[in-house]
């Protein structure tokens, strides 16, 4: 019997690694009936601390760069966290829906001279508990379709730093 050996071209390589890669990201309910955790493998959470004049920020986007889709923000020991969707070329919005579990909040976005439009949500709401024990936020903005803003493993770490800078 003849082994025969296959060679693959180079642009065979880089399919078969996206393959393997789809594969093995592929996510799994965590319970019977639960909905599979979506997560964007390029985009997650980071927290960037603030100091007496800055408040500290958790941003959904992009790491390293301008493109982000949600800014959460608190000054310490307010009690408050502000939600600020981003647009980028789009018109703003006026309605904020976020839902994490069984929890949603619907907010009216109003302008903050910092961050644009923006909802104040009280740092102890059941929406914001939720999202801080699980990591999965789902925001919708107007009508549009909900874009789900999960956390990777890193932004886990982020979502954590950023709730104990709020206290």
């Amino acid at each position: 019997m003849e082994t025969r050996l296959i060679r693959l071209g180079p642009s065979t390589l880089p399919l078969l690694a996206a393959l393997a890669c789809l594969s093995a990201c592929a996510a799994k309910p965590t319970a019977p009936g639960a909905p599979a955790l979506t997560i964007a493998h390029d985009r997650d959470w980071i927290f960037v601390s603030g100091d007496k004049t800055e408040p500290v920020k958790l941003a959904y986007g992009l790491p390293n760069s301008d493109d982000i889709d949600l800014m959460l923000w608190c000054r310490s020991a307010r009690g408050v966290v502000g939600f600020s969707p981003v647009f980028g070329e789009d018109a703003p919005a006026r309605r904020l829906t976020l839902q994490s579990g069984a929890q949603t909040l619907a907010a009216d976005l109003k302008d903050d001279k910092y961050f644009g439009p923006s909802a104040p949500v009280p740092l102890g709401a059941p929406l914001l508990m939720e999202f801080r024990a699980t990591g999965r936020l789902q925001m919708t903005l107007d009508k549009k379709a909900p874009v789900d803003l999960n956390a990777a493993a890193p932004g886990r770490l982020s979502i954590a730093d950023f709730f104990k800078a709020c206290r």
